[in-house]
């Protein structure tokens, strides 16, 4: 039993050692990150090398060894240190380091390589008892522990000696077997092995989303950010903006990227699936105000989204709703960016045409019916929902600015037009 709790021991330890280094390692050179040139330096992408490799990279070909994006800084030396990556690395060798000591005191080994903290070996006999040593004082195997006093002690110890040699009632003294404590220590072990694993699982948390939190961290300190897409040779960019733990991603434009820092565009959406999109009404020239949606998770979703970022070329911007009606069931139509009238607005990916339902409440957008087919990207915003309890391909609900619809629907909607458009992604776990 001791045996092969030692061994779990070191097993658990060697877990630790291959999780750190495996995680931390410079994506170049495959080199775990350090002090010196292995120090950890984050370019303006994101991205994260050693200051060996960088200095290599700066010198023969500037730019990102990861996405490509060109390297602004001319020094390596002009790189910001990546000083959370260097302060987890110490932190997960100090947690390894911690680890083997515990396995070391808390279980020990009659072998050539491991000693008791104590002195004490233990005898692996074959009795029915294991025992660690042999009483001093009654010449007898101790194969019992005392929780109370914390020493190890024979059965004559225990049944006639021990409230003499400690000066404690027997009774008041809790005595179990050799076996049973270990086993009490094992499940202690597990418990302690379990909290440090919680504690690297987090830490390679933090590495993992590191790229994913710059961005705000930048924004919070008064940068100014872009993000940037690459389509059919020209560049495409969006100014982002950070509020309340969420990215704004307003629509791509074409035009000379603007900011200090730039991230790929992709990256930003990699961040979290559960995105809602905004659409950022106006009507001549007058602001009237920001909806925000809640997305489902479909393909007609999808479509929706990419047409309020722009990435694939069409986009919902400075386009006008071109109808409202219903009789119960109150709508405002929009989504035609290609005719502005409500006869064109073609989809701009495959597989839209789901004939999913969705049960009505108000807020609720739905796209037009799939035998629609020059049309199915139009969106209907139901603002008031009245006898009708079902609707076809659903995109989303509103989540904000409801009732600027109601207004603009009860108004000359065809006036009105998304100034703006875009996507909101949120970051968890991310404080101010």
């Amino acid at each position: 039993l001791l045996e092969k709790d030692i061994q779990y021991t070191f097993a658990m330890s060697r877990l630790l050692d291959y999780l750190q280094l495996e995680e931390l390692n410079c994506k170049v050179c495959q080199e775990p990150f350090g002090n010196n040139i292995l120090t950890p330096r984050v370019l303006n992408c994101g991205h994260t090398f050693c200051t060996g490799c960088l200095k290599v990279v700066i010198k023969e070909s500037p730019f990102c060894p990861d996405c490509r994006l060109p390297i602004k800084d001319k020094d390596v030396t002009n790189v910001p240190v990546v000083y959370i990556v260097k302060q987890l690395i110490e932190s997960i060798k100090e947690l390894n380091k911690r680890n083997i000591e515990n396995g070391i005191a808390y279980l020990a080994e009659d072998c050539n390589l491991y000693e008791a903290h104590s002195g004490v070996h233990l005898n692996r006999d074959s009795n029915s008892f294991p025992s660690v040593g042999t009483c001093p004082l009654h010449i007898a195997p101790q194969q019992f522990w005392c929780n109370t006093c914390c020493l190890w002690i024979c059965g004559s110890c225990a049944f006639l000696d021990h409230s003499q040699s400690t000066g404690l009632n027997i009774i008041s003294c809790h005595i179990v077997t050799a076996s049973k404590h270990f086993k009490n220590l094992k499940s202690k072990q597990i418990e302690r092995i379990n909290e440090q694993l919680l504690e690297l699982r987090n830490a390679y948390i933090s590495i993992e989303n590191f790229s994913q939190i710059v961005p705000f961290v930048l924004v919070a300190k008064g940068n100014t950010v872009s993000v940037l897409l690459k389509r059919d040779g020209k560049k495409f960019y969006s100014p982002i903006k950070c509020e309340n733990n969420e990215i704004i991603v307003p629509s791509l434009r074409e035009g000379i990227v603007s900011g200090s820092h730039v991230f790929p565009f992709q990256e930003i959406k990699r961040i979290s699936k559960e995105i809602k999109a905004f659409l950022r009404l106006s009507r001549q020239g007058t602001k009237l105000g920001i909806i925000e949606i809640s997305l489902f998770e479909n393909r007609r979703s999808e479509q929706f989204a990419m047409l309020c970022t722009g990435e694939k070329g069409p986009s919902y911007r400075w386009t006008k709703f071109f109808d409202s009606g219903g009789l119960f069931t109150r709508y405002l139509a929009g989504g035609d960016y290609e005719k502005n009238n409500g006869q064109g607005g073609a989809k701009i990916l495959d597989n839209v045409d789901d004939p999913s339902l969705v049960r009505m409440e108000d807020g609720i957008i739905c796209g037009e019916g799939s035998y629609q087919t020059s049309v199915l990207a139009q969106f209907k915003i139901f603002y008031k929902v009245g006898s009708s309890p079902f609707a076809r391909c659903p995109i989303g609900k509103i989540v904000k600015g409801l009732s600027l619809i109601s207004d603009v629907a009860n108004s000359d909607f065809s006036k009105v037009y998304i100034e703006d458009c875009g996507i909101i992604v949120p970051i968890e776990g991310v404080k101010r």
